[in-house]
């Protein structure tokens, strides 16, 4: 006869209060239950209804003796022998173990989970991003769209530009949009958000005052325009929203700590969310500078707008430019005046 007692505690299945107990061998086939202090009559189990749960680290083990009945120990080297006396070792998990106890391994997994998770971040999410924007069916695209009426109440306010300026605007654009109407094009103003431009899932292409104003020559505007019909052709919106998510799910699936994600998701997701914002922006370039080249513009014509901006952008001094370098969604400007180089 095997004599093993295991101090621990038990738990009824009936209520959270931990009961000081020991679980003694009686013999290979057959557990006594014996509650501390009390009186009452050991219960007697069966070792084939008990079921020992694989080792974690230094965390107490668990033993199910059945019917929701449950022993928890501190005493890993008394539960680990009862494991192997009725027979219920397995080497996956005492692998496991093992393979916890070792710095060496621990390390070496640490590196492997640090390569997986940037190879999916990297290379994955992405993939499947586009895969899943473009396969994606246009009744949900436009559920993801962003809608102008609710940028218009949030956002923006109603454009100063004459009508007479607009008119002669859309007459500009008009000739270049009869070549994407697939993308179903159509041309807004408004003021807000200082110089900018922006392109909605559903086609929508809004044109700011102060851009507008900024700009020397149609040619600048029609830069824009190839640039923001590149984030239509390409879907970038619905793919940032797709891969926000992603990133979102793995960050969650990885800590496992739902009541802190806004902490912990937040800086990994808008760091990881800005660098694919950067290469949205370097892919709308790239449609930009073809399609420029296409309609016989000068490229040239890119580089000094792009300059102009980031100039208009940073006026307050070095020490926001560096900081918006880092923030920015927006690739460094040198990076876009070698782009257009690119293309000369």
């Amino acid at each position: 006869m095997n004599q093993l007692i295991i101090h621990g505690y038990f738990l009824d299945g009936l209520s959270a209060k931990r009961i000081n107990a020991s679980l003694q061998l009686i013999n290979n086939t057959s557990l006594s239950l014996v509650i501390d202090n009390n009186d009452i009559t050991p219960i007697i189990v069966d070792c084939g209804d008990i079921r020992i749960e694989a080792p974690l680290g230094d965390t107490p083990r668990e033993i199910e003796l059945g019917d929701e009945r449950l022993f928890v120990s501190d005493d890993h080297e008394g539960v680990e022998q009862l494991n192997k006396l009725t027979q219920q070792s397995s080497l996956p998990f005492s692998l496991v173990h093992r393979l916890e106890k070792s710095l060496t391994a621990v390390i070496l997994f640490s590196c492997l989970m640090i390569g997986f998770v940037w190879a999916i971040t990297v290379h994955g999410i992405p993939a499947a991003a586009k895969t899943i924007a473009f396969e994606m069916p246009e009744y949900i695209e436009e559920q993801l769209s962003t809608s102008l009426d609710l940028l218009d109440q949030t956002v923006f306010e109603p454009s100063n530009l004459p009508i007479k300026k607009q008119v002669q605007i859309r007459t500009l654009f008009a000739k270049h949009l009869a070549h994407h109407k697939a993308l179903n094009p159509h041309i807004y103003f408004r003021s807000g958000m200082g110089a900018n431009a922006l392109a909605l899932p559903n086609g929508d292409i809004v044109f700011t005052d102060d851009l507008v104003n900024l700009v020397e020559n149609e040619q600048e505007l029609v830069a824009v325009l190839f640039h923001e019909l590149g984030h239509l052709h390409h879907k970038h919106i619905t793919r940032r929203i797709l891969q926000g998510s992603m990133v979102t799910l793995v960050v969650i699936l990885l800590t496992g700590d739902l009541d802190a994600v806004d902490i912990v998701t937040g800086l990994p997701t808008l760091v990881i969310d800005l660098a694919y914002s950067r290469e949205f922006e370097l892919e709308a370039d790239r449609y930009a500078l073809s399609m420029l080249k296409a309609s016989n513009i000068s490229v040239n014509v890119f580089s000094s707008l792009m300059t102009r901006l980031s100039n208009h952008a940073n006026v307050d001094g070095e020490a926001r430019i560096k900081m918006n370098d880092f923030l920015s969604t927006h690739p460094h400007l040198q990076d876009r005046i070698k782009l257009t180089e690119e293309y000369k």
